[in-house]
């Protein structure tokens, strides 16, 4: 549940649900909460001064997170449920959803572990996200199948899940949980039970494992020798660093909630090196929207986190968020719809035990906040629902009150997506004022067609694929082909083990195109041989991966 629809439905009811029961239930706080309400508010005047025009699953993920930490918190003294029976229905979803999981990566041509992690593009899996929703579960199911055997099947089978995933940041959360886990237990015998459970279940995904066609050396990925293991690691310390640099330059407020694959291109060298985030919480937020909006996060995660440890009695749960945030310092999966509500849901469940006060002015004031969340939420809905179902101009005019909204991703997209758009040029131009350094290269082409707006563009954009192909199809210059045959080469290599998912992507069409224009430049018959020959590389590459992947979603 990554795509706009689960992140737009799920806002609506949690503020929805949050606005009913504030209105008629009395909400007890702690000193965490104020942490929490300083990170909304900065977080969210970090849309007012965004440079990027992008930001709903933010939106979603961090302010539908905090009031459901609060909601979660509050539900337990009005609403009498049975703790037992909860965690009973949340385990046994838990062992639904691996062997559902299980099923999907014998029968598809999937190498690890995804269950039900597909996003907008049904290439896409997301093992990585799978094993943070399983790092929430596991560790409390572990201590009960410790002392309740009828457990331990299941925890078996979502522990298999778990190793299925070959998530090696997860894999180092877990030792870390583990580590806490048995220094809660004390007792030897609980101990050696969690030991032999967890050898067991290893055992049998070694089993699982050998029986998938598609499965990957496994010793490539963890020991070296795997290309996208191994790009997937040496990215890490560049994403930092460009989140680093990002943050020096727009300190305050960032550049706006979901900016940063827009703006990071710019501080990188290697062609390649980009993603949606910088792989850790921390920087995303301080690169994004700011340092006081990265500050007031840590305040308030860290502070419900030492709180639980002293007053909590569901400490097993909280090893499970303990573990999930380790694994949020190298990568970043709280933007799912599932994880963000169960991560949140599970700190404000934490934090029920300690001290808390009635505050006669926070009612009105959460109220307010869910009330605005929620007018916010429908709009982007009705935006959404109005321009997916019916993408005509007459519909693209009518929202151009949208402008004037702080998070307008859908309308952006939507707008640059629709042929029709093409010919209004000065809205065009009223979106270039606004947003110029990330206005897509193809609609200044169209558009603003001058060097004052291109050149400036492709200056920035320069590890963005589509900004070297219109680069090429405007210097036209010879002495670029020898040194883009190389980019070209590396480019193969990645998309021979389907790197981040590149055959889901628009890059091999344009890397296509690529071949084709520098085709048309070189007067050279060996590079010219030379090009041919990766472009029939790359094509039949290109191709393999294609019918891998639609052999199991057509």
């Amino acid at each position: 549940m990554l795509n706009m629809t689960s992140h737009l439905i799920a806002t609506i009811l949690v503020f929805s649900i949050a606005t009913l029961f504030f209105i008629f239930n009395k909400t007890k706080f702690n000193f965490c909460d104020l942490f929490a309400l300083l990170f909304l508010l900065f977080f969210n005047l970090s849309f007012y001064f965004t440079t990027v025009p992008y930001g709903f699953k933010e939106f979603s993920t961090f302010n539908a997170g905090i009031i459901t930490y609060i909601l979660a918190r509050n539900l337990d003294f009005k609403i009498n449920f049975k703790s037992k029976r909860l965690f009973y229905f949340f385990n046994l979803a838990a062992g639904a959803f691996v062997i559902y999981g299980i099923y999907d990566l014998l029968s598809g041509p999937l190498d690890r572990f995804a269950s039900v992690f597909k996003g907008d593009e049904s290439y896409t899996s997301y093992p990585n996200a799978a094993a943070d929703l399983i790092l929430l579960f596991i560790f409390p199911l572990l201590a009960t199948s410790v002392k309740n055997k009828k457990w331990i099947p299941i925890t078996i089978v979502v522990l298999i899940g778990f190793w299925l995933t070959l998530s090696r940041g997860a894999f180092i959360a877990f030792v870390a949980g583990i580590l806490l886990l048995l220094f809660y237990q004390k007792k030897l015998k609980q101990n050696l039970k969690s030991f032999v459970i967890i050898c067991l279940s290893v055992i049998f995904a070694i089993g699982v494992y050998r029986f998938d066609d598609n499965s990957i050396s496994l010793q490539g990925r963890f020991l070296g020798g795997d290309i996208s293991a191994m790009q997937s690691l040496d990215e890490r310390p560049l994403l930092f660093k460009g989140a680093l640099d990002i943050i020096k330059d727009n300190y305050l407020f960032g550049i706006g909630p979901g900016g940063f694959s827009d703006v990071n291109p710019r501080y990188q060298e290697n062609f390649f090196v980009n993603s949606e985030h910088p792989h850790n919480i921390f920087l995303k937020l301080a690169s994004e929207s700011g340092i006081f909006t990265m500050i007031f996060f840590s305040f308030f995660i860290f502070s419900v986190i030492f709180e639980a440890f002293k007053t909590s009695k569901n400490r097993y749960i909280l090893i499970g968020v303990i573990a999930v945030l380790l694994h949020s310092l190298i990568d970043y999966n709280l933007n799912f719809v599932y994880i963000y509500l169960l991560f949140f849901g599970q700190l404000g469940y934490l934090s029920k035990d300690a001290k808390l006060k009635n505050i006669n002015f926070a009612r009105p004031v959460l109220i307010s906040i869910t009330v605005i969340f929620l007018f916010i939420s429908i709009l982007e809905f009705r935006g959404y629902y109005i321009l997916k179902t019916n993408p005509t101009t007459q519909n693209l005019l009518e929202l151009r009150h949208w402008y004037n909204l702080p998070i307008k991703q859908i309308y952006f997209q939507q707008i640059l997506e629709n042929k029709n758009y093409i010919p209004f040029s000065p809205y065009a131009l009223e979106f270039q004022s606004r947003y110029s350094n990330h206005f897509p290269i193809n609609m200044l082409l169209y558009h603003l067609g001058t060097p004052k707006y291109i050149h400036p563009a492709l200056k920035l954009e320069k590890n963005n694929p589509e900004a070297l192909l219109y680069y090429i199809k405007i210097y036209k210059s010879p002495k670029d082909v020898a040194e883009l045959t190389s980019v070209l080469a590396t480019y193969n290599s990645l998309l021979k083990v389907n790197s981040h998912n590149m055959v889901a992507t628009l890059n091999p069409q344009t890397f296509l195109a690529i071949y084709d224009e520098l085709l048309k430049l070189t007067p050279d018959p060996k590079v010219t041989t030379k090009l041919l020959d990766l472009k029939n590389e790359f094509t039949e590459t290109y191709n393999l991966e294609k019918r891998k992947f639609n052999c199991r979603f057509k």
